[in-house]
């Protein structure tokens, strides 16, 4: 990973450059693509940015939507630079579908000033360009963050003094050690589990306040809540049976001042992470559980704010 300044100054070396013929499609698809408007290309270029620096969090796409659903989302005026600003040409309030993604180097939430640099700005195919926006645009639907290293990094920095640590079981009753927030471990992984392998039990703790948390398994069942953090206590120590793959998590913090939420995501076995959940909370792009029924996991990943 690296940190926000590197990244910014990453991308400030290929402004100008066209959107004919560029590197960042041939990259990603893996041949010319001359027509930059059949295979539009603002997200293929963060990701080739994010990739020339050992990554930044996510899976490269070519999709605005397949970078955002990947990554934390961010408030409105906790947006810092190096965090990503996704736009929506349908307005503000439609988070089901991003249609442009651009990286934000300057921001000031009080004037709505915000300063980008995009790959497959302007029209005709565009180039990598600096555009200056006003975020009271209703096109601007929501900001992600990346993950980076150093000070600016700070996924977690509205979290209210609370940390939540996790770990997982495998199969063959194996337990993985604690991950702490979004913090790389020894081993420089930030998820809990291991790629390829399912998971079969999930314990959960945080430093304030309580969590309730429970799972459905691959074969159907939805087991009962937990508050517990100990794998040697099988009824209120973790989530799970022990015997069956887990498929979906529904997990919810009481935080002391009750303005504090979990955020958690799962990835399918060797596939990339399914969407961030909050609490338990259902809308438009939110189910109230991390996860797809019936299908095993392998990864997990939270984080309070």
């Amino acid at each position: 990973m690296a940190t926000v300044q590197q990244v910014i100054a990453q991308a400030q070396k290929y402004i100008g450059v066209s959107g004919t013929d560029n590197i960042f499609n041939t990259w990603y698809w893996g041949f010319h693509c001359y027509d930059a408007g059949t295979y539009p290309w603002c997200a293929a270029f963060q990701s080739y940015i994010a990739n020339e620096l050992g990554g930044l969090g996510y899976d490269k796409s070519a999709a605005a939507s397949g970078i955002f659903n990947q990554l934390p989302r961010i408030a409105d005026k906790d947006v810092q630079p190096g965090d990503y600003v996704c736009f929506n040409w349908d307005g503000r309030t439609d988070t089901s579908w991003m249609d442009h993604i651009a990286l934000v180097t300057e921001f000031n939430y009080s004037s709505g000033y915000m300063k980008v640099i995009e790959g497959n700005g302007g029209s005709g195919g565009g180039c990598v360009q600096e555009t200056v926006y006003n975020n009271n645009s209703s096109y601007f639907t929501a900001f992600c963050r990346p993950q980076y290293t150093g000070s600016n990094n700070a996924v977690d920095a509205d979290n209210g003094g609370i940390d939540i640590y996790y770990s997982v079981m495998l199969e063959d009753g194996t337990i993985l050690p604690e991950i702490k927030n979004l913090e790389p471990d020894s081993s420089g992984d930030d998820f809990a589990g291991i790629r390829g392998r399912e998971i079969y039990g999930i314990a959960i703790r945080v430093t304030k306040g309580n969590i309730k948390y429970r799972v459905r398994t691959v074969d159907g069942v939805l087991h009962e809540f937990v508050d517990g953090c100990d794998f040697s206590d099988y009824y209120n120590g973790y989530a799970g049976d022990g015997e069956h793959a887990i498929a979906t998590l529904e997990a919810y913090l009481y935080s002391p001042n009750g303005d504090k939420y979990i955020y958690y995501r799962l990835s399918p076995v060797n596939q990339d992470y399914y969407p961030y959940q909050r609490d338990m909370d259902k809308n438009a792009l939110m189910d109230g559980y991390a996860g797809k029924v019936g299908v095993p996991v392998d990864r997990l990943q939270m984080y309070i704010g």
